[in-house]
């Protein structure tokens, strides 16, 4: 049985931030690095440039560090009644991996935290079969890896970019205009992003300006629904509103109502 402790979800850290705990958690850490980091175990330090996974068993070093960039991640502390469920699965602890399946993983992180804060009936079942889904998920993916290469440079502005898009959610991103902004084909420029965070730009897109719309209609209930798509980039109402329960589970109205 997995219990979560406390978990986030695209987390955001300025360029120089570190974490260092010489003596771990009493629970174990599972962080999804979105952007590059410089991590360092047993004195050896380890540069990546593409998403990356780590698992940290109890009561061992946390050591990493931004590198070049700001830090983005997806995380999460648990504890287990036994380690039974990783025999078979080549899964170890305190090593980085790639995993080909990222963005999927980084789709259950969004799950679990999403039912950390708003599940109440059989919610510790939940976070249970989810933890084990990702686990599995990993197991399955370290079958086969392959990360793409992605120079600093190139990693350092696309991070730069998706700050922009988290920011401005509401400016009229598309592929073109994106492409531009790296000075790169558009095919390429597609490939490389969702290599890097493994999500498309647009779904990418969609997202912050999903994350907008939630923070909105919880922040301020005088405003309406059309403002707030407005507000988040949407010409058409009924769009945004089929987007807003395509992702958030919800229709806007019924959201608002929850969290208020």
């Amino acid at each position: 049985m997995f219990t979560i402790v406390r978990c986030g979800y695209d987390s955001h850290h300025p360029e120089g931030f570190r974490i260092y705990r010489p003596q771990g958690t009493d629970d174990y850490l599972a962080v999804l690095f979105r952007s590059p980091i410089r991590i360092i175990q047993e004195e050896a330090i380890e540069n990546t440039q593409h998403p990356c996974l780590i698992i940290y068993k109890k009561h061992s070093v946390h050591n990493y560090t931004t590198n070049g960039c700001e830090m983005i991640a997806d995380w999460f502390h648990f504890t287990m009644d036994s380690s039974d469920f990783f025999q078979g699965k080549n899964i170890e602890f305190n090593k980085l991996y790639y995993p080909t399946s990222f963005h999927a993983l980084s789709g259950v992180v969004k799950n679990i935290h999403r039912q950390k804060i708003f599940s109440q009936c059989f919610q510790n079942e939940i976070l249970n079969n989810l933890a084990e889904y990702f686990f599995l998920l990993l197991a399955e993916s370290l079958q086969t890896h392959s990360p793409a290469p992605i120079l600093p440079e190139q990693a350092h502005r696309l991070s730069q970019l998706r700050s922009r898009i988290y920011t401005n959610p509401q400016q009229a991103w598309n592929i073109p205009l994106m492409a531009r902004e790296l000075h790169i084909s558009e095919p390429y420029f597609k490939s490389i992003y969702k290599k890097f965070f493994g999500v498309s730009p647009i779904t990418d897109v969609i997202q912050s300006r999903m994350e907008r719309a939630a923070y909105l209609l919880s922040a301020d209930p005088s405003c309406s629904i059309s403002k707030i798509a407005e507000l988040c980039g949407y010409n058409s109402d009924v769009h945004f509103i089929r987007q807003f329960k395509k992702f958030m589970g919800a229709p806007p109205g019924r959201y608002r109502t929850s969290v208020l």
